[in-house]
């Protein structure tokens, strides 16, 4: 399971999250920050960190959680992405490429 979040906050903006196996065991965690002033940046470039954590793991079947649903909907098709910088590098390759989700309402399957 993949557990992600995004801030944007006057103090700066930041990313992290982690990847637990079957037993809840945290196996992975990252965190980064970014000077981009966009939640939904955050948000998405987060799970894109670690949807390629987990594929250098070995791991092909993976539920992702994110609290933000303009995330989810960007990620599942239902929204257009906001920014093209962000579609190129984080959105199609890990996500659309590689894992092929399986669309679910706030909680993104993989």
């Amino acid at each position: 399971m993949l557990n992600t979040d995004g801030s944007v906050q006057q103090t700066g903006n930041g990313y992290g999250g982690t990847i637990c196996n079957a037993l809840g065991n945290i196996t992975r965690a990252y965190a980064g920050s970014s000077s981009k002033h966009s939640v939904i940046f955050q948000e998405i470039h987060a799970i894109a960190i670690g949807l390629k954590q987990a594929q250098d793991l070995g791991i092909d079947k993976l539920e992702v959680n994110s609290d933000s649903l303009g995330a989810i909907n960007i990620l599942n098709g239902f929204e257009p992405c906001p920014c093209a910088t962000l579609q190129t590098k984080c959105v199609s390759p890990y996500i659309v490429e590689e894992y092929k989700p399986k669309k679910v309402p706030n909680v993104w399957a993989l």
